[in-house]
């Protein structure tokens, strides 16, 4: 029986960025970004290290859920640490990528699974129970319960405790173009949208999680991973296409570009030019064993 607490988390969770998501729409905006998901691979690949060795749990012999894992962004890393790796997502050019990616990584303990929606799926059908299931970024966030449900041993959620990725694209693109990839490009978001955003993400972000997971009697844990998007180059110039490639710089507009990647930019001692913009992302877990549901 779900404990009663002081406040409805489990309420509240229905409040939250995935939580109040529960329809095909996100997922079809997932699923046009695909190609732009595969570009951030490269971008956040040492953001990506930091996150994996916070997942310190997961050993060689755990069979592991990615629970909508995109283009397999934390799903390769995953598989080269443990035994076997389900990635779970409801866009087949998603999931095509997240196939390409484990290939091209010479694995082949990554199995691939399309769903219609992950909050029409039961775990233990459509949904396999593993030893260890890992959410990042996803609609899986928006039900810990169910959740919690795919894993024997232990789950992680993982999600941004500063600036989310948009926010880097705002900064690039402002005054300059629009960011995404082409058929779903978006317009920049004034400071003031930005603000709102990141007030609402403190308000119904960590602190929800965490605390639904207390009231159902597990001990949740959390540590912090700094990071970003990042990227080095021999020349300033390649480091220009590369960034202008997350987007459309308008055409007069390249000067203005250039000023906004300049406020981020700095050479290396080795005389290499490199890009960064700095954020932080939570890892959450718990032992789904002591909770009360």
């Amino acid at each position: 029986m779900i404990m009663d607490g002081l406040v409805n988390w489990r309420y509240l969770e229905t409040l939250t960025n995935w939580g109040s998501k529960k329809d095909d729409t996100s997922a079809l905006t997932f699923h046009n970004g695909a190609d732009g998901w595969q570009r951030r691979i490269d971008f956040e690949s040492k953001f990506s290290d930091g996150q994996m060795a916070a997942c310190a749990r997961i050993t060689d012999d755990d069979t592991v859920l990615d629970a909508c894992c995109g283009t397999g962004r934390l799903t390769i890393p995953l598989a080269r640490r443990a035994k076997y790796v389900y990635g779970l997502d409801a866009s087949d050019k998603m999931l095509a990528w997240c196939k390409h990616n484990a290939e091209a990584a010479g694995l082949n303990n990554v199995e691939t699974i399309l769903v219609n929606n992950w909050h029409s799926c039961t775990p233990g059908k459509e949904i396999p129970i593993v030893d260890i299931a890992v959410a990042c970024i996803s609609p899986a966030q928006g039900d810990l319960v169910k959740f919690s449900q795919c894993a024997r041993k232990y789950c992680y959620s993982l999600s941004f405790s500063h600036v989310p990725y948009r926010h880097c694209m705002y900064e690039l693109f402002y005054d300059a173009g629009l960011w995404g990839v082409s058929g779903s490009r978006k317009p920049v978001q004034g400071k003031e949208s930005m603000q709102d955003e990141l007030n609402r993400q403190r308000l119904l972000g960590l602190n929800v999680a965490f605390n639904l997971l207390w009231d159902l009697g597990a001990y949740p844990e959390v540590s912090y991973v700094d990071g970003g998007w990042e990227h080095e180059a021999d020349t300033k110039e390649e480091l220009y296409s590369y960034l202008a490639d997350f987007g459309e710089v308008f055409p007069d507009k390249q000067e203005q570009f250039r000023a906004n990647c300049d406020k981020r930019i700095k050479q290396t001692p080795e005389g290499r030019w490199h890009y960064a913009y700095p954020t932080q992302m939570y890892v959450l877990g718990w032992d789904p064993n002591h909770m009360k549901i």
